[in-house]
């Protein structure tokens, strides 16, 4: 490839000679452009060195998204315990309350019960009382007490 651009130099030297541009600024022209020409050239990167570059910037790359994704998966399982923390005491708290409740209705419950066994006796002495004061149940009231002694 620079032997191929050797010729431009020539051509240049030749352009500014007949231009009437003396021999030695054109020698000096064509002598700075071989000499810009082989420093470009000696500056590029080969393809090897490309790949070679590459080859580093992915590992590189693959090493700080590994790294990236230890930190996640801490954060992620730092975050899950306290989740699991915070879930697990509201749940405790909750169970309390739920037992404080049950315990409440049960108690309630008891009570409507024993209002409703009271007020069956006293309906029952009432309906006897009733029925013993009248005469058509007279002989009903009888049969009971005799059933009973």
């Amino acid at each position: 490839m620079f032997m191929s651009t050797l010729k431009s130099p020539v051509a240049l030297y030749q352009a500014l000679i007949e231009a009437n541009v003396s021999k030695e600024t054109a020698a000096t022209a064509a002598q700075s452009l071989v000499e810009d020409i082989g420093s470009v050239v000696a500056n590029l990167a080969t393809k090897q060195d490309i790949q070679q570059g590459l080859d580093m910037l992915e590992a590189k790359v693959d090493s700080k998204l590994s790294g990236l994704e230890a930190k996640m998966d801490s954060k992620l399982s730092g975050l899950e315990s306290k989740v699991d923390s915070k879930l697990s005491g509201l749940e405790s708290r909750m169970d309390s309350k739920l037992s404080g409740l049950e315990a409440r209705m049960d108690s309630k419950l008891a009570n409507i019960d024993a209002r409703f066994k009271v007020q069956n006796i006293y309906l029952a002495i009432i309906g006897v009382i009733t029925a013993s004061s009248s005469p058509i149940f007279a002989p009903l009231v009888k049969a009971i007490e005799h059933l009973i002694h």
